[in-house]
């Protein structure tokens, strides 16, 4: 044990620590203190090492030494065994993780020189670029003792490579010295998603009308996956109409973590009666396959058919005659039911139109999407108080209008008689200065909830806003007498005690 430690302590050594430093690859840095514990475990286990092999040299020395037979001069002669294989003084290992495809990945190891003189060594770079890893610099020489060096450590595999797990147990050979073996590991994984369902069937849908299904993404793999749908365009480049894409996502694009799922809505909202069969290319950051998703759904039409022809002809009529008639019939082909109305003469279908017109829901495309209604359900409610309160304000501002016009007429007929102007009436001012949707006497409610607290001091036994109780009492009327008593006790008025 002795020799082996002197024989040790007279062997250049080096330590190796392992993490992502900012050190640029080269540079000479100051080791702090507190790898003594390190070395010591590195050191014992370069002693053990040593008397296994020196156990490995006696018994070889006995087994396999002899004595050849002399030269043709008659000079004997004795051949020693070869030199052992220098030893490892220390295994490490460089674990880079998961690495997509196409990219690099990159650790910084530091390698501390704890022999009393220089030391250097080379890297072999073809064995490394084999395996697919690199290390900068690949040289070291001359390393002062008590000083460390920043070497660069990366790995790569092209993007159309397959996956795979690479390993290398690289060995960094110290001239003079033992061997120190660094185990390199990485594992490359191309990004993918894993979708609930590829194929995706709408059936039946009206046109002008919108049907969802959700999907779910899952990021199966062990890097994050960013994923994009890309709407289809016109020929100059620029976004399709609402109305000339059939099948739209939402969201359209995002990040996975590992592990980690999210839901995608498919729209799909038929132009026409037809079938609608398409295919949606999810494209994937680094993974040059796309991910298909097929869709497939049939847009219906509403459509009545006038029997049993579509052109009648009644012939000259005498004025008052209601004996010329001729009878047709409508009859709808379709599986929904529909309702027949005349857009000349129906009142509640121009009522409509005129809550539509003046709904500001619409958007940039005057689109707006609202729950779908029976034939005989009434209009939106949404639409229908919107226009209510429309109305109103309109009959308020009218209202006013006929006031002012109206004092106006009353002013003119004064001044012709050559009396004074009538003042304004005050109903009318507030009703000028009430905001828009609200009536004056809204108005004034408003004013007397935020006018000023009584003072205090005038009513000391008046009881604050927070602190009162409003209490309703039933019964019968009271007698004469007891309304005396009654107004004698609470002359104290709003402010006495409740």
């Amino acid at each position: 044990l002795e020799a082996a430690t002197s024989a040790s302590s007279a062997d250049p050594g080096l330590q190796l620590a392992l993490g992502d430093v900012t050190a640029m690859p080269g540079d000479l840095v100051a080791e702090p203190a507190n790898n003594d514990i390190e070395f010591e475990v590195d050191r014992n286990f370069l002693c053990e090492a040593l008397l296994a092999k020196e156990q490995e040299l006696l018994a070889a020395k006995r087994s396999t030494m002899r004595t050849t037979a002399g030269s043709s001069k008659g000079m004997g002669g004795t051949r020693m065994m070869k030199d052992l294989p220098p030893i490892t003084a220390a295994f490490y290992k460089c674990d880079f993780g998961h690495i997509v495809l196409g990219q690099y990945g990159k650790k910084v190891i530091s390698i501390f020189n704890c022999y009393h003189d220089s030391i250097s060594f080379s890297v072999n770079r073809k064995m490394l670029s084999a395996a697919g890893f690199a290390v900068i610099p690949d040289k070291v020489k001359k390393l002062p003792y008590g000083k460390s060096i920043k070497m660069e450590v990366t790995c790569f595999r092209s993007k159309g490579s397959d996956e795979c797990k690479q390993q290398l147990d690289w060995v960094i050979p110290l001239k003079g010295g033992p061997s120190y073996q660094v185990q390199l590991v990485s594992e490359f994984v191309r990004p993918d998603l894993e979708l609930s369902s590829e194929h995706v069937d709408f059936g039946h849908v009206l046109v002008g009308q919108v049907k969802r299904i959700t999907i779910k993404l899952k990021n199966v793999k062990a890097v994050p996956v960013d994923w994009e749908y890309k709407a289809p365009r016109n020929k100059f480049g620029k976004p399709l109409a609402p109305w000339e894409i059939a099948y739209t996502l939402s969201p359209s694009s995002g990040k996975l973590q590992s592990g980690e799922t999210a839901w995608v809505t498919i729209s799909f909202t038929p132009n026409a009666a037809k079938v609608f069969s398409q295919k949606l290319a999810l494209r994937i950051v680094d993974n040059p396959n796309k991910k298909m998703l097929s869709l497939h759904g049939f847009g219906d039409a509403l459509r009545v058919e006038v029997r049993p022809s579509s052109r009648y002809q009644l012939g000259p009529v005498l004025p008052g005659n209601d004996a010329c008639v001729q009878e047709f019939f409508l009859y709808n082909p379709t599986e929904y039911p529909i309702m027949v109305y005349s857009v000349d003469f129906d009142k509640k279908y121009i009522e409509e139109e005129e809550m539509l017109k003046c709904y500001d829901k619409f958007d940039s495309h005057n689109l707006v999407e609202l729950p779908v209604r029976a034939p005989e359900d009434d209009t939106w409610l949404e639409v229908a108080e919107h226009a209510a309160v429309l109305r109103r304000e309109r009959e308020r501002l009218e209202a006013i209008e006929l006031k002012r016009k109206q004092r106006e007429e009353r002013v003119q007929e004064a001044l012709a008689r050559g009396e004074e102007a009538p003042p304004e009436d005050e109903e009318d001012e507030q009703e000028e200065q009430a905001p828009e949707g609200g009536s004056a006497a809204e108005a004034a409610a408003e004013e007397e909830d935020e006018g000023p607290e009584m003072d205090p001091a005038d009513f000391p036994l008046r009881v604050p806003d927070v602190d009162r109780l409003n209490v309703l009492v039933l019964g019968p009327p009271p007698r004469r007498e007891d309304r005396g008593r009654a107004r004698a006790d609470c002359r104290g008025g709003r402010g006495g005690r409740r």
